[in-house]
Formats: C-alpha cells, structure tokens, sequence
C-alpha cells in the first residue's frame, strides 16, 4: 500500500489572446501526474469536470478561467491555474483627423494627422479610390490633380476590431486662377472726380484693388477714389476661396477734366472790318474736343442788331462753324456768340459766353472791260466808263465818272438802304454804251 498525501500541480498550455475579439475560447491544460482529471471554471461558476482541450463561447468583456487537476489518489491541486482575458469585439474605433487641406486649396500636396483613442490602434489610409494600405499617425499625398479628393481613414485596435465606418475628409483642389470683371466704371473723359467701381468674379471671391501707382490694397465692390485732374488707372485682381489670384488684373484708365473749355481763336476775327458779303463761314476754334451734341443754332448764334441770321451749325475736330443761310448785307457789322450752353467732352461748360463783332466791307462793284463796238468792230478809242446808282431798280439818280483803266470801284459812305447799280462805257466822242445788267445791295 503506497500512501499519497501530495497534490498535482496544473498548467494551462494554450489559451486565448490576452485581448481578443473572439467569442470563443479554447483552452489546453496538463497536470504533473499522469491519469489527474480536471474541473474548470469560467468567471463567478461552479467548478465542472472537464477535459483538455475545453472551449467557451462568450460574451464581450473581462474573463478568468480556473482549471485544477484531481489525482488518482484524490488529492486536489490547491493552487488552479488560472488566466484572466479580455474580449472586445466593438468594431467602432473612433478616429480623429486633427489636421487636413483647406477646403479649397491650391496646393497638389495633403498632409493629414490622426489619432484613435485605443491604445494601439492600427491604421489604414486611401486617398480616392486607390486602396488601403498602412499608414502611421500621419500621411502625405503629393502631385494630386486639380479637383475632388476623399482622404478616408480606418483603424484596428489591439483587439482586431477594425471600424466599419471609415473617417473621411472631401475637398477640393483649385488651381485655376479667377477671372475679375469690372461691371461699373466711370466714364471715359469725365469732370467728376469722384470714381466708382463696381467689379465681380468667382463665387465668394475676394478683392484686391489698385489705384494708380499705389500698391494692392483689400477692396470690395463697389470702391470709390476722390482724385485729382488728370489721367488715372484703376485695378483690381480677385483671390478665388483656393487663394489663387488672379494673374491679369481688370484694369481700367480713364480721365478727370475740370477746366472749362474757351474759344481759342475766330473766323472772322473779333472786330474784323472788310469781310466779303458772300462769307460762306464763321467759325470758332475751341482749346479742346467738344461734346458736338452741344453746337447747335441755340449755342452758335449770329445776328445783326436784334435780328437774328438764319444759318446751319456743325462741328468738326475742335471747330463749330455757322453757315450763314444768304450773303450778308454791305457795311453791316454782325455780332457772333458762343453760349455757356456749350461743353467739352468731360461735361464741362464755358466759364461765360464768347461774343465778337466783325464787320462787313463796302459795296464794291467789278465790271469786264469793252473790246468791241455795238457793230462787232474793234473798240480803241475808249474813254471812260459811268457808275449809275439809286435806289430804286432801273431808276439812277447819281453818277460816277472814271477813266478807262478801271474795272473796279468801291463806294462809300452811303446811308442805310437797298441801292441798285449799273455801268455804262463811253468813248472819246462821247457814245455812251447801254447799261450794263444791275446789280444791288443792301447797307443795314
């Protein structure tokens, strides 16, 4: 008879992970004496016998599994083996991408960083559709196109529960440059010295403003300027929500004109004296281009005393001209004027009107010398010719005699009237030929 008082020792020789997504857990055991049989326990059970290998399915959470081993003299192993797991099979890694491109942006390069609060998550990146594949807690992409990107992210944590909902982040890449338009502006030539602008572009575009030689400067639409006389140019460029700008400015160059304009010089001159009667034009010569719209018979006037001269006004390069509609009378003085109704291009009105008086010349007759007598003979001995002139037709009531080398003559100092005119030759026995055709004119 062999007495045995001493206890079997017992090992588990396979167990699950120490943190496990599985349900199931298998587990092996052996005892330092052959023939020992087992009781296992899982958690707060009873002790069941049991035999190596034994399997357990299980609920998430914290296990302890216990096995002793009873030799075949009934002593029981007073120490179990024993082995505490955990199962996690929540697949809901959460994952925070703490860094990531602007949503526009004109870069081709994206940089993302990422976190899982699980202590020792994996990870799994693909950007579009290219497949996943490992990555660390952070992940450059270079040289992607212009256009939509997904940057999608996974994580598997040290229990091998992989999230089902990857995390995502969409933007875009521009890199495509504005286009800015100016839609108000002022006008080409201009008086005022107040500008404004009104421009456009892309959708939640913004602006960036120049005037002259200044440098850019943040504008919105519409911006206005308070400026000096002369030349000017404004531009503005528009920065898209990518921030890419605009490389061609709109531009725009106009100009400010705040002088009035004045008549620079006339024709006839002012109190020019001795003007034909058959003048076909009086002009006005301006000291700038004029806005031709204002030349008309109400700004351009002639008269004589208090009547008016009825006449047509054009306008051409920097010149009004009034064209009389009949000859003027003889030794009439005639009064031109240029209203403040008239203006330059940039709006501008002359400071006060521009009025001068010319004056016409004295009657002056012209007549063709004889060379045949009324019998188609050779005339050689004229003598003189006879100015005849009244006023009335056909009715002479002075006379004028002068030599034979004159076929011209003006006559002077005759009072306001109509006077009718007619000339005759006579030769040195005294024939007198018929009055030659009448002519008249009018002395205001």
């Amino acid at each position: 008879i062999v007495m045995d008082t001493t206890p079997p020792d017992t090992s588990i020789t396979s167990q699950p992970l120490n943190l496990t997504n599985s349900t199931s857990a298998n587990f092996s055991f052996t005892s330092t004496e052959d023939g020992s049989t087992f009781e296992c326990q899982i958690d707060d059970g009873d002790y069941t016998s049991c035999t190596s290998p034994v399997n357990y399915t299980l609920k998430e959470g914290s296990h302890t599994f216990e096995v002793r081993a009873i030799d075949s003299a009934g002593n029981v192993d007073s120490t179990p083996a024993t082995y505490t797991w955990t199962i996690d099979i929540t697949a809901n890694v959460e994952i925070s991408i703490t860094s990531y491109p602007s949503d526009p942006t004109n870069s081709t390069a994206a940089t993302f960083i990422f976190t899982s609060p699980k202590e020792a998550a994996t990870f799994e990146c693909q950007i579009d559709s290219s497949g996943y594949t490992a990555c660390t807690s952070s992940k450059e992409y270079t040289g992607l196109t212009e256009g939509s990107h997904q940057f999608n992210i996974k994580a598997t944590d040290a229990a091998g529960n992989t999230n089902s909902t990857p995390a995502s982040y969409t933007w875009k890449i521009d890199t495509t440059a504005p286009d800015t338009s100016i839609t108000v502006s002022p006008s080409n030539l201009t008086n005022s010295t107040s500008a404004s602008f009104s421009f456009t572009s892309e959708t939640d575009s913004t602006f960036q403003c120049k005037i002259d030689s200044d440098d850019y400067a943040t504008c919105t639409s519409s911006v206005e300027y308070d400026l000096a006389e002369g030349s000017h140019t404004f531009e503005v460029r528009a920065i898209d929500t990518a921030n890419n700008t605009d490389p061609t400015p709109a531009s725009y160059t106009w100009t400010i004109d705040t002088i009035p304009p004045t008549v620079s010089s006339t024709s006839p001159s002012a109190d020019a004296t001795g003007v034909a009667i058959n003048t076909s034009e009086i002009t006005a010569t301006f000291s700038e281009t004029m806005d031709n719209n204002t030349i008309t018979t109400a700004t351009f006037t002639l008269t004589q005393g208090t009547t008016s001269i009825s006449g047509t006004v054009t306008y051409s390069g920097t010149t009004a001209t009034f064209k009389p509609s009949s000859n003027f009378s003889y030794l009439t003085t005639y009064t031109a004027t240029i209203t403040t109704g008239v203006k330059d291009s940039a709006g501008n009105v002359m400071a006060s009107d521009k009025t001068w008086n010319f004056k016409t010349s004295s009657i002056i007759l012209t007549w063709d010398a004889p060379m045949t007598n009324v019998d188609g003979t050779d005339l050689s001995d004229l003598a003189g010719y006879k100015v005849y002139y009244g006023t009335s037709s056909g009715s002479y009531t002075e006379t004028i005699d002068l030599t034979k080398d004159t076929t011209k003559h003006t006559i002077d100092n005759l009072s306001p009237n109509t006077y009718y005119f007619a000339v005759t030759a006579y030769d040195e026995m005294g024939n007198e030929s018929d009055y030659s055709n009448e002519v008249h004119g009018t002395i205001q």
